[in-house]
């Protein structure tokens, strides 16, 4: 379920999606304009779904299954870049200790067709802590996620970077 917010009021319950998240902290969501992005791992099968709410229309989108049985604690982030595409990362699912992401071009209005395996660790992933947006205005993402077996974790971040003016590649750093 879900409620907007026009700048003045709360709006009524809406249905963003029929099935259930595994929990409260395993979904993500951000705004381009008006219209609402959604992430969510499936508290059943747990699939990774996206949908999309048009505020023109006040419509929520199909579900778009993102990944098919990830793990159960695959809980997504998603993210949008300066040139509005979008980016759900998450963690395992595949493989352990590994973090994966879908880009989803905006000019082509198309998901990426199979995952990507970004980042691998030789320490154990405790999950994803955040998602942030465009990188100095361009097209890129970053997420900061935590390694470690137990307190503390250490902190990284991840930056994904689609533009040859500012290094394209992908870049990873520890604190």
């Amino acid at each position: 379920k879900a409620k907007t917010w026009n700048g003045s009021v709360i709006g009524s319950e809406e249905t963003a999606t029929t099935p259930l998240t595994k929990a409260s902290y395993y979904f993500s969501a951000v705004a381009v304009g008006d219209d609402i992005h959604l992430t969510m791992l499936e508290s059943v099968t747990p699939n990774i779904i996206y949908t999309k709410r048009t505020a023109a229309t006040a419509v929520w989108a199909a579900e778009t299954t993102i990944k098919a049985t990830a793990s159960a604690t695959s809980g997504p982030v998603i993210n949008v870049d300066g040139k509005q595409n979008l980016w759900i990362y998450w963690v395992g699912g595949t493989a352990a200790n590994h973090i994966y992401y879908k880009q989803y071009d905006w000019i082509a209005g198309a998901w990426d067709v199979s995952e990507n395996d970004w980042i691998t660790v030789a320490d154990s992933i405790s999950g994803t802590a955040a998602a942030s947006t465009s990188l100095v205005g361009t097209c890129g993402s970053m997420l900061i996620y935590l390694t470690g077996a137990g307190s503390p974790y250490t902190p990284n971040l991840g930056l994904n970077v689609d533009d040859a003016t500012y290094g394209a590649g992908n870049y990873t750093y520890s604190y």
